[in-house]
């Protein structure tokens, strides 16, 4: 039914139909998807009381995000959710990881290489640390290398929302913000970026 509703509000993002299909959304769909969602749809989504209401009280929290300034000397902090990268019409590779987690720092390299060879033809890589300390990130990302932002997630509620059971663990989402790879490791990540960025 959530499916059939997110397809009728995508054909109605403008009208009251829309609305209505929104409305059946609001409780169903999981929290970074009615953010995206929401963000797509035109005035009459946006001055429903409801749906602008659930919309409002997850923004309310939005996530700290860390980052290398353009020196490379010190971090940048923002807020910010997931719904902010994925879903706006570029390829975005997600890493879920922790700076505790000897696989991912194993695995980190290759996720920084496919951000050197591919951020100028479009991909967006963002790392979401789950269960860190922020000094502690921020520490592995000047060791490993990480120039990509960081979403935070202190208590594993994105993990937890994509099914993460352990890491690392790599998504691709399309321009759509599909899910078009899950599971990616080592060199396998380079194997289904290259078809996509040297056509």
């Amino acid at each position: 039914m959530a499916d059939h509703c997110k397809a009728v509000y995508l054909d109605h993002l403008q009208d009251p139909v829309g609305v209505q299909a929104m409305s059946m959304l609001v409780f169903d769909a999981p929290d970074e998807e009615f953010i995206r969602l929401y963000e797509q749809g035109g005035e009459c989504i946006h001055a429903d009381a409801m749906i602008a209401g659930r919309y409002e009280s997850l923004t309310a929290t939005r996530r700290t995000v860390i980052q290398l300034n353009s020196t490379g000397e010190d971090f940048i902090e923002t807020k910010g959710n997931l719904s902010d990268y994925i879903g706006h019409g570029a390829y975005v590779l997600v890493d879920f990881w922790a700076s505790w987690c000897g696989p991912c720092r194993e695995e980190t390299p290759f996720v920084v290489k496919a951000y050197n060879d591919y951020k100028d033809k479009g991909l967006i890589v963002l790392g979401i640390p789950v269960q860190d300390k922020l000094e502690a990130t921020k520490e592995a990302m000047k060791q490993l290398g990480i120039c990509y932002p960081q979403l935070l997630d202190p208590e594993t509620s994105l993990a937890q929302e994509y099914g993460v059971n352990g890491i690392p663990h790599l998504f691709l989402f399309g321009p759509d913000g599909k899910v078009l790879q899950d599971g990616m490791r080592g060199e396998g990540i380079d194997a289904v970026l290259k078809p996509i960025f040297q056509k």
